[in-house]
């Protein structure tokens, strides 16, 4: 037992407090288990919303299951996990309302980010990996390397900039490139658990990756200062071999939604050269635009601050060693994003 409290911050709940200070509008008669806060983003809900689900598997359970939180969105992969769990979504209540059970089967979190990770956490994806690997019906080409790419997200080229030659250069040097919004849930888990080397660039993403076999080599491409804690996590229980190349240019203060900005920068090129890596014979030919699209997109962001909270965006990604805290000439800019 850790010592931690059963409701935890990431439940939604500032601990146990105040619990019972609200009417009870709503009865559940039977036993249930309780999930938690779902989160449909794919990485939060993985991370976040997931930590008591080792026990509902552990000891076999069928009891329906209490969540709160957004809504168990329709279709997509966070449906299909549960289902390759053998839990019908028909299974999966939403509680919106102070609601009491006859009984609760609370587990405590085997994952509680910033905290502490066990192997409770871990086994859970792992466990189903196996199950889906055993499946011999199931056709998919795997690949000792994969390359993990955002480039065909809606997201890419509006706040998202420069990874096409990133992922090129993977590309050319044997990598498999894997769309994985374009595959269901069960064929992006067979390709990661496959592989021996996952490439991608950093963000909630690299999440996925707990599917993946313990002690893979990890390339986590970052395109900003910020260190995400929830992967460090994940990396340590998995064994992984990770590698993390800056090859992000930040110019100035962001927050989580950017624009981030990518680049062969010297980082990749010294990352290509330890290990014998080929860069692709043109490269750098959108960097130009990649910077006008980036400038625009942090002054728009910037100006809707300004406009809401009557200040700039307020940085919680940094910027390049504070070199751009402060109003730069737009000259400088593009001196220091050529020279990078």
């Amino acid at each position: 037992y850790s010592g931690f409290d059963t409701l935890i911050p990431a439940d939604g709940y500032n601990g146990i407090s105040g619990l019972h200070d609200h009417n009870v509008s709503n009865y559940l008669k039977g036993t249930f288990f309780f999930l938690g806060r779902l989160r449909k983003h794919w990485g939060h809900f993985l991370m976040d919303s997931l930590s008591r689900l080792w026990y509902y598997k552990q000891h076999h359970l069928d009891n329906d299951i209490v969540y709160f939180g957004d809504k168990l969105p329709v279709g997509g992969s966070v449906e299909e996990f549960f289902r390759l769990l053998g839990i019908d979504s028909s299974r999966l209540i939403h509680i919106d309302t102070i609601t009491r059970c006859e009984q609760l089967i609370m587990a405590e979190p085997s994952f509680l980010p910033g905290r502490y990770i066990t192997k409770e956490f871990s086994k859970l994806f792992s466990d189903l990996a196996d199950d889906i690997n055993n499946d011999t019906d199931m056709a998919v080409k795997t690949a000792d390397k994969v390359y993990l790419t955002r480039t065909h997200l809606k997201s890419y080229g509006t706040y998202d900039f420069g990874e096409r030659d990133i992922e090129k250069t993977f590309e050319i040097n044997g990598y498999a490139i894997i769309v994985p919004e374009e595959l269901s849930l069960k064929e992006q888990i067979r390709l990661l658990s496959n592989a021996k080397t996952i490439a991608c660039v950093s963000g909630t993403l690299p999440h996925t990756l707990v599917f993946a076999r313990d002690r893979t080599d990890v390339i986590i491409i970052k395109k900003s200062f910020k260190q995400n804690y929830r992967q460090t996590a994940v990396n340590q229980i998995k064994e992984f071999d990770v590698t993390y190349i800056d090859a992000h240019v930040s110019l100035a203060p962001i927050d989580a939604y950017g624009p981030f900005l990518l680049k062969l920068n010297r980082n990749m090129k010294r990352f290509l050269q330890d290990n014998e890596m080929k860069l692709p014979a043109a490269y750098g030919k959108d960097d130009f635009r990649n910077l006008l699209n980036y400038l625009r997109v942090l002054r728009r962001r910037n100006q809707q601050s300004i406009k809401n909270t009557g200040k700039p965006m307020k940085s919680t990604m940094f910027s390049e060693n504070g070199l751009f805290d402060k109003p730069a000439k737009r000259s400088d800019l593009l001196r220091y994003y050529l020279f990078r």
